[in-house]
């Protein structure tokens, strides 16, 4: 059984993977669709998107169903529905196809959720799943902001932030481990500096996002991700007080995520240098 529970621990793994790649080349996958099955299939993706993440719940359902262990916790069911409307809602309509995202991140919240093994997990694991999935968006709006025929604003992050809290919704739905939720971390004095590092860590993230925005049609200055690693910096020393080690690999996690935001303005400060 736990070579079993292993085998699928590593294929949530591979799978996460292969979202983030695929996620990033979203611009890319999405014109070569086109080509290769036409306009209609590359138009319908989005819904494509959705008929699987509601297939793949419906079997998830089934599946517990017929074991006798499903247990469904309504208000979660509404929350995940209303962050999936406010999400699509948010959405710029010049490009209905932005949609997708809301779809995508909640499959990236729900399959790295999976990728974690159950033995680790803690009553605070679906609020660090939401933050990395989260802090992935903005790594993503990055990435494809690099292009010089694509854009980002914060709108965009939004929405991506909009589909990993549905997915989380979803997850504390339908998974009865998750039901809760506590903040039982530690002495009060651990208790405050984890939410202040994680207020700062947001905080952090929020301004460079602010700055991507500022400087889309400029050269990103390195000091604009200082605010983001100075928030990772404070994470990293406040996690580590954490009791429970699952806490203490997510947010290490979660810092790592935020440490590879400096790689944004390095990339276009670098790729501008002439060396001739």
């Amino acid at each position: 059984m736990n070579a079993r529970l292993h085998v699928r621990t590593f294929l949530f793994h591979c799978l996460a993977l292969v979202l983030v790649v695929a996620y990033v080349n979203t611009f890319v996958l999405w014109r070569e669709i086109g080509y290769a099955f036409g306009r209609g299939i590359r138009d319908g993706m989005p819904f494509i998107a959705v008929a699987a993440l509601v297939l793949g719940v419906i079997i998830y359902v089934g599946v517990k169903a017929r074991r006798g262990t499903l247990s469904i916790a309504w208000p979660w069911i509404a929350a995940a529905v209303i962050f999936a409307v406010v999400g699509l809602a948010s959405t710029d309509p010049a490009f209905p196809a932005k949609r997708i995202h809301v779809p995508q991140y909640v499959i990236l919240a729900i399959v790295l959720h999976f990728s974690i093994r159950a033995s680790e997990r803690t009553a605070l694991t679906l609020l660090f799943v939401f933050f990395a999935v989260a802090a992935y968006g903005v790594h993503d709006e990055f990435l494809q902001g690099l292009h010089p025929r694509r854009t980002f604003g914060l709108r965009d992050m939004f929405v991506n932030a909009c589909g990993a809290a549905a997915g989380i919704s979803l997850v504390r739905a339908l998974v009865p481990g998750c039901r809760g939720l506590l903040l039982e971390i530690g002495p009060p004095a651990v208790r405050l500096g984890v939410i202040a590092a994680f207020v700062l860590a947001i905080g952090g993230v929020f301004l460079f996002a602010l700055a991507g925005t500022a400087y889309r049609a400029d050269i990103l200055p390195y000091w604009s991700v200082l605010p983001a690693l100075a928030g990772a910096l404070a994470l990293a020393v406040a996690g580590e007080r954490l009791s429970l080690r699952g806490d203490r690999l997510a947010v290490r996690a979660l810092v790592f995520v935020c440490l590879l935001y400096a790689v944004h303005p390095l990339v276009i400060n670098v790729a501008l240098l002439d060396f001739a």
